[in-house]
Protein backbone atom coordinates (compact mmCIF):
# COMPACT_ATOMS: atom_id res chain seq x y z
CA UNK A 1 0.00 0.00 0.00
CA UNK A 2 1.09 3.74 -0.50
CA UNK A 3 1.73 5.60 2.80
CA UNK A 4 3.54 8.38 3.91
CA UNK A 5 6.46 7.38 6.59
CA UNK A 6 7.95 9.34 9.45
CA UNK A 7 11.35 7.95 9.85
CA UNK A 8 12.53 9.79 12.83
CA UNK A 9 12.45 12.88 14.67
CA UNK A 10 13.80 15.84 13.10
CA UNK A 11 12.67 17.88 9.81
CA UNK A 12 10.95 17.26 6.63
CA UNK A 13 13.77 15.09 5.50
CA UNK A 14 12.16 12.08 7.82
CA UNK A 15 9.51 11.89 6.05
CA UNK A 16 9.37 9.51 2.91
CA UNK A 17 6.49 8.09 0.61
CA UNK A 18 6.48 4.78 -0.44
CA UNK A 19 4.78 2.42 -2.01
CA UNK A 20 5.46 -1.05 -0.46
CA UNK A 21 4.29 -1.46 2.27
CA UNK A 22 1.86 -4.51 3.25
CA UNK A 23 -1.53 -4.01 4.28
CA UNK A 24 -2.03 -4.90 7.60
CA UNK A 25 -4.29 -7.38 9.16
CA UNK A 26 -6.90 -7.06 11.74
CA UNK A 27 -6.39 -7.76 15.02
CA UNK A 28 -8.59 -9.56 17.62
CA UNK A 29 -11.49 -6.67 18.26
CA UNK A 30 -9.74 -4.80 15.42
CA UNK A 31 -11.09 -3.33 11.98
CA UNK A 32 -9.11 -2.67 8.69
CA UNK A 33 -9.79 0.59 6.79
CA UNK A 34 -9.45 1.93 3.30
CA UNK A 35 -9.09 5.60 3.81
CA UNK A 36 -10.30 7.77 2.25
CA UNK A 37 -8.99 11.24 3.38
CA UNK A 38 -6.88 12.07 6.61
CA UNK A 39 -6.14 16.19 7.34
CA UNK A 40 -3.36 17.67 8.94
CA UNK A 41 -2.91 19.38 12.75
CA UNK A 42 -0.29 20.56 14.58
CA UNK A 43 0.55 17.11 16.72
CA UNK A 44 1.65 16.15 13.17
CA UNK A 45 4.82 18.74 13.09
CA UNK A 46 5.28 18.82 16.91
CA UNK A 47 5.41 14.59 16.78
CA UNK A 48 8.00 14.98 14.08
CA UNK A 49 10.19 17.46 15.66
CA UNK A 50 9.94 15.95 19.52
CA UNK A 51 7.60 18.32 20.95
CA UNK A 52 6.24 16.45 23.05
CA UNK A 53 9.11 15.59 25.21
CA UNK A 54 9.63 18.99 26.69
CA UNK A 55 12.73 20.92 26.51
CA UNK A 56 14.42 22.35 23.75
CA UNK A 57 15.06 19.88 21.58
CA UNK A 58 16.31 19.95 17.98
CA UNK A 59 15.77 19.31 15.20
CA UNK A 60 17.39 15.59 14.29
CA UNK A 61 17.86 14.60 18.35
CA UNK A 62 16.00 11.68 19.38
CA UNK A 63 13.93 12.76 21.99
CA UNK A 64 12.62 10.62 24.82
CA UNK A 65 9.00 10.77 25.67
CA UNK A 66 7.85 12.29 22.42
CA UNK A 67 5.10 10.42 21.88
CA UNK A 68 1.18 11.50 23.08
CA UNK A 69 1.62 8.94 25.50
CA UNK A 70 4.81 10.15 26.87
CA UNK A 71 6.98 7.00 26.09
CA UNK A 72 9.02 7.22 22.87
CA UNK A 73 7.80 6.61 19.33
CA UNK A 74 8.51 3.50 17.47
CA UNK A 75 9.99 4.29 13.71
CA UNK A 76 9.24 4.43 10.72
CA UNK A 77 5.19 5.67 12.19
CA UNK A 78 2.72 6.50 9.65
CA UNK A 79 0.97 9.53 10.92
CA UNK A 80 -2.36 11.09 10.23
CA UNK A 81 -4.43 11.61 13.29
CA UNK A 82 -7.50 11.81 11.57
CA UNK A 83 -9.16 9.11 9.24
CA UNK A 84 -11.77 9.15 7.21
CA UNK A 85 -12.82 5.79 5.61
CA UNK A 86 -14.55 2.56 4.60
CA UNK A 87 -14.23 -0.82 7.26
CA UNK A 88 -13.16 -3.59 4.38
CA UNK A 89 -12.53 -6.35 7.33
CA UNK A 90 -12.81 -7.49 10.90
CA UNK A 91 -10.86 -9.08 13.32
CA UNK A 92 -11.71 -12.21 15.30
CA UNK A 93 -14.75 -11.04 17.86
CA UNK A 94 -15.80 -7.43 15.53
CA UNK A 95 -19.11 -8.56 13.40
CA UNK A 96 -18.36 -8.95 9.77
CA UNK A 97 -21.80 -6.99 9.03
CA UNK A 98 -19.23 -3.86 10.30
CA UNK A 99 -17.55 -4.22 6.89
CA UNK A 100 -19.11 -1.83 4.69
CA UNK A 101 -19.61 1.39 7.19
CA UNK A 102 -18.44 4.87 6.99
CA UNK A 103 -16.28 5.34 10.01
CA UNK A 104 -14.38 8.50 11.82
CA UNK A 105 -12.00 7.14 14.27
CA UNK A 106 -11.91 8.53 17.72
CA UNK A 107 -7.94 9.45 17.47
CA UNK A 108 -7.46 9.26 21.62
CA UNK A 109 -8.62 5.25 21.67
CA UNK A 110 -9.98 5.31 24.83
CA UNK A 111 -11.01 1.63 24.48
CA UNK A 112 -7.19 1.00 24.76
CA UNK A 113 -6.72 3.43 28.13
CA UNK A 114 -6.92 1.01 31.16
CA UNK A 115 -5.99 1.17 34.33
CA UNK A 116 -3.55 3.65 33.59
CA UNK A 117 -6.43 5.74 32.32
CA UNK A 118 -4.09 7.13 29.24
CA UNK A 119 -5.31 6.67 26.36
CA UNK A 120 -2.57 5.72 23.12
CA UNK A 121 -3.48 7.97 20.20
CA UNK A 122 -3.21 6.81 16.61
CA UNK A 123 -0.08 8.70 14.44
CA UNK A 124 1.52 8.38 17.79
CA UNK A 125 1.47 5.19 19.73
CA UNK A 126 -0.24 3.17 16.67
CA UNK A 127 -0.06 3.85 12.80
CA UNK A 128 -2.29 6.38 11.56
CA UNK A 129 -4.37 8.00 8.07
CA UNK A 130 -1.48 9.20 5.89
CA UNK A 131 -2.00 5.98 4.16
CA UNK A 132 -4.72 3.91 2.35
CA UNK A 133 -5.18 1.43 5.13
CA UNK A 134 -5.07 1.71 8.91
CA UNK A 135 -5.99 -0.67 11.62
CA UNK A 136 -8.24 0.33 14.56
CA UNK A 137 -10.07 -0.92 17.54
CA UNK A 138 -13.53 -1.34 16.60
CA UNK A 139 -14.64 0.33 19.48
CA UNK A 140 -12.98 3.58 18.60
CA UNK A 141 -14.39 3.71 15.07
CA UNK A 142 -17.68 5.33 14.84
CA UNK A 143 -20.42 4.98 11.95
CA UNK A 144 -21.12 8.34 10.14
CA UNK A 145 -25.00 8.84 8.30
CA UNK A 146 -24.27 12.06 6.48
CA UNK A 147 -24.39 14.04 3.58
CA UNK A 148 -20.48 15.34 4.48
CA UNK A 149 -17.94 14.42 1.84
CA UNK A 150 -14.59 12.32 2.89
CA UNK A 151 -12.82 15.87 2.56
CA UNK A 152 -15.20 17.09 5.14
CA UNK A 153 -15.05 13.90 7.42
CA UNK A 154 -11.48 14.19 7.74
CA UNK A 155 -11.72 17.36 8.96
CA UNK A 156 -13.45 16.39 12.28
CA UNK A 157 -11.46 13.28 14.81
CA UNK A 158 -8.32 16.22 16.48
CA UNK A 159 -9.83 19.10 15.90
CA UNK A 160 -12.86 19.08 16.54
CA UNK A 161 -12.59 16.19 18.99
CA UNK A 162 -10.68 18.03 20.93
CA UNK A 163 -12.68 21.09 20.88
CA UNK A 164 -15.66 19.05 21.88
CA UNK A 165 -13.51 17.40 24.97
CA UNK A 166 -12.37 20.67 26.45
CA UNK A 167 -16.57 22.65 25.82
CA UNK A 168 -17.61 19.33 27.40
CA UNK A 169 -14.80 19.57 30.42
CA UNK A 170 -15.50 23.26 30.79
CA UNK A 171 -19.32 22.98 30.94
CA UNK A 172 -20.14 25.32 28.38
CA UNK A 173 -23.58 26.08 28.20
CA UNK A 174 -25.97 28.67 26.69
CA UNK A 175 -25.47 31.06 29.62
CA UNK A 176 -22.00 31.03 28.87
CA UNK A 177 -19.63 34.47 27.33
CA UNK A 178 -16.89 32.44 25.85
CA UNK A 179 -13.47 33.87 24.22
CA UNK A 180 -11.59 31.61 22.48
CA UNK A 181 -7.68 32.52 21.71
CA UNK A 182 -6.16 30.58 18.31
CA UNK A 183 -9.52 30.88 17.21
CA UNK A 184 -8.95 30.70 13.66
CA UNK A 185 -7.11 27.75 13.83
CA UNK A 186 -8.98 24.45 13.31
CA UNK A 187 -9.67 23.83 16.83
CA UNK A 188 -10.23 27.09 17.65
CA UNK A 189 -13.03 26.76 14.48
CA UNK A 190 -14.14 23.89 16.20
CA UNK A 191 -14.97 25.46 19.59
CA UNK A 192 -16.41 28.57 18.06
CA UNK A 193 -18.91 26.21 16.05
CA UNK A 194 -19.26 23.96 18.60
CA UNK A 195 -19.81 26.34 21.66
CA UNK A 196 -22.43 28.51 19.26
CA UNK A 197 -23.91 24.77 18.51
CA UNK A 198 -24.63 25.05 23.03
CA UNK A 199 -26.01 28.55 22.73
CA UNK A 200 -22.83 30.48 23.81
CA UNK A 201 -21.82 33.82 23.22
CA UNK A 202 -18.76 33.78 21.75
CA UNK A 203 -15.64 35.96 21.25
CA UNK A 204 -12.71 35.37 19.35
CA UNK A 205 -9.22 36.52 19.24
CA UNK A 206 -7.56 36.26 15.87
CA UNK A 207 -5.62 38.40 13.38
CA UNK A 208 -7.64 41.05 11.65
CA UNK A 209 -7.38 39.65 8.46
CA UNK A 210 -9.42 36.31 9.70
CA UNK A 211 -12.51 38.37 11.96
CA UNK A 212 -14.68 38.68 9.08
CA UNK A 213 -14.87 35.11 8.21
CA UNK A 214 -14.90 34.41 11.91
CA UNK A 215 -18.00 37.00 12.62
CA UNK A 216 -19.33 34.82 9.59
CA UNK A 217 -18.92 31.66 11.23
CA UNK A 218 -20.94 32.87 14.26
CA UNK A 219 -18.54 35.09 16.67
CA UNK A 220 -20.11 37.81 18.16
CA UNK A 221 -16.88 40.27 18.54
CA UNK A 222 -13.20 39.62 17.62
CA UNK A 223 -10.01 41.38 19.42
CA UNK A 224 -6.42 41.60 18.66
CA UNK A 225 -4.24 39.36 20.59
CA UNK A 226 -3.02 42.00 23.34
CA UNK A 227 -6.82 42.25 24.01
CA UNK A 228 -6.68 45.68 24.89
CA UNK A 229 -10.13 46.67 23.42
CA UNK A 230 -11.83 43.29 25.67
CA UNK A 231 -13.68 43.73 28.88
CA UNK A 232 -12.06 42.10 32.09
CA UNK A 233 -12.88 41.38 35.60
CA UNK A 234 -16.46 40.90 36.23
CA UNK A 235 -17.16 42.24 32.84
CA UNK A 236 -15.01 39.68 31.19
CA UNK A 237 -15.85 36.03 30.36
CA UNK A 238 -17.24 33.35 31.97
CA UNK A 239 -15.17 30.87 30.03
CA UNK A 240 -11.93 30.89 28.00
CA UNK A 241 -10.87 28.43 25.59
CA UNK A 242 -7.06 28.72 24.76
CA UNK A 243 -5.31 27.45 22.40
CA UNK A 244 -1.94 29.32 21.75
CA UNK A 245 -0.24 29.71 26.05
CA UNK A 246 2.78 31.79 25.55
CA UNK A 247 4.54 34.84 28.11
CA UNK A 248 0.78 36.37 27.50
CA UNK A 249 -0.73 33.71 28.57
CA UNK A 250 -0.95 35.55 32.32
CA UNK A 251 -2.46 38.25 31.02
CA UNK A 252 -5.32 36.15 29.56
CA UNK A 253 -6.77 35.02 33.18
CA UNK A 254 -7.58 39.10 33.44
CA UNK A 255 -10.57 38.64 31.13
CA UNK A 256 -11.60 35.92 33.45
CA UNK A 257 -14.76 36.77 35.55
CA UNK A 258 -14.42 35.31 39.34
CA UNK A 259 -15.64 31.70 39.22
CA UNK A 260 -14.53 31.41 35.34
CA UNK A 261 -13.34 28.53 33.73
CA UNK A 262 -10.39 28.46 31.42
CA UNK A 263 -9.08 25.16 29.54
CA UNK A 264 -6.20 24.83 27.41
CA UNK A 265 -4.57 22.43 25.24
CA UNK A 266 -1.88 23.89 22.87
CA UNK A 267 1.21 25.85 23.89
CA UNK A 268 1.90 27.23 20.03
CA UNK A 269 2.72 30.86 21.84
CA UNK A 270 5.08 29.14 24.21
CA UNK A 271 4.50 26.13 26.50
CA UNK A 272 6.17 28.04 29.89
CA UNK A 273 4.46 30.80 31.77
CA UNK A 274 4.48 32.38 35.22
CA UNK A 275 0.98 32.71 37.42
CA UNK A 276 0.09 34.63 40.60
CA UNK A 277 -1.31 32.20 42.29
CA UNK A 278 -2.86 34.65 44.50
CA UNK A 279 -5.13 35.99 41.65
CA UNK A 280 -6.03 31.68 40.90
CA UNK A 281 -6.90 31.42 44.31
CA UNK A 282 -8.35 34.43 45.34
CA UNK A 283 -10.91 34.19 41.85
CA UNK A 284 -11.95 30.71 42.56
CA UNK A 285 -10.80 30.06 39.01
CA UNK A 286 -10.81 26.32 37.60
CA UNK A 287 -8.19 25.60 35.18
CA UNK A 288 -8.18 22.44 32.82
CA UNK A 289 -5.58 21.06 30.86
CA UNK A 290 -7.26 18.66 28.56
CA UNK A 291 -6.33 16.72 25.38
CA UNK A 292 -7.71 13.35 26.36
CA UNK A 293 -10.97 13.19 24.47
CA UNK A 294 -13.97 11.18 26.65
CA UNK A 295 -16.37 8.75 25.01
CA UNK A 296 -19.07 11.01 25.74
CA UNK A 297 -17.81 13.67 24.14
CA UNK A 298 -17.22 12.27 20.83
CA UNK A 299 -19.98 10.90 20.74
CA UNK A 300 -21.18 14.24 21.10
CA UNK A 301 -19.70 15.44 18.23
CA UNK A 302 -20.76 12.22 15.95
CA UNK A 303 -24.62 13.27 17.06
CA UNK A 304 -23.68 16.71 15.44
CA UNK A 305 -22.36 14.95 12.16
CA UNK A 306 -24.93 12.97 11.85
CA UNK A 307 -27.81 15.15 12.68
CA UNK A 308 -26.48 17.46 9.94
CA UNK A 309 -25.23 20.49 12.24
CA UNK A 310 -21.54 20.75 11.28
CA UNK A 311 -19.93 21.55 8.27
CA UNK A 312 -16.05 22.49 8.79
CA UNK A 313 -15.08 24.45 6.38
CA UNK A 314 -11.85 22.97 4.04
CA UNK A 315 -8.85 25.33 2.62
CA UNK A 316 -6.87 23.04 0.68
CA UNK A 317 -6.10 19.30 -0.69
CA UNK A 318 -3.32 18.06 -0.88
CA UNK A 319 -2.33 14.27 -2.74
CA UNK A 320 -0.79 11.75 -0.40
CA UNK A 321 2.77 12.23 -2.15
CA UNK A 322 2.75 15.99 -1.39
CA UNK A 323 1.85 15.77 2.14
CA UNK A 324 5.77 17.85 3.07
CA UNK A 325 4.32 20.46 0.52
CA UNK A 326 1.14 20.37 3.00
CA UNK A 327 3.12 20.75 6.32
CA UNK A 328 4.72 23.52 4.91
CA UNK A 329 1.57 25.38 3.85
CA UNK A 330 -0.28 24.87 7.22
CA UNK A 331 3.00 26.30 9.18
CA UNK A 332 2.70 29.12 7.05
CA UNK A 333 -0.92 29.95 9.50
CA UNK A 334 -2.43 32.00 6.59
CA UNK A 335 -5.31 29.39 6.04
CA UNK A 336 -8.67 29.15 7.51
CA UNK A 337 -10.34 26.00 7.71
CA UNK A 338 -8.69 22.32 7.58
CA UNK A 339 -5.84 20.90 4.97
CA UNK A 340 -7.02 18.03 3.91
CA UNK A 341 -4.57 14.88 2.80
CA UNK A 342 -6.53 12.95 -0.44
CA UNK A 343 -5.35 9.19 0.60
CA UNK A 344 -7.18 8.09 -2.76
CA UNK A 345 -5.66 10.91 -5.06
Amino acid sequence: MRAMLLTGHGGEDRLRFTDALPIPSPGPDEVLIRIAASSVNNTDINTRIGWYAGGANALGTEPEGAGWGGSALHFPRIQGTDIAGTIVATGAGVSEARIGERVIVQPCLVSLAGETHVSPWIASEMDGGFAEYALAPSADCHAVETALSDYELAALPCAYGTAANMIEQAGIHGDDRVLITGASGNVGIAALLLARLKGAEVHCVAAPEKWEALEALGAKTCYPRDLKRAPAGRDGFTAIIDLVGGESWPGLLDHLVPHGRLVISGAIGGAEVTVDLRKLYLNNWSLLGRTQQTRSSFLSLIGHVNAGRLSPPIHWVYPLESHAEAQREFQKKTHLGKIIIDVTA
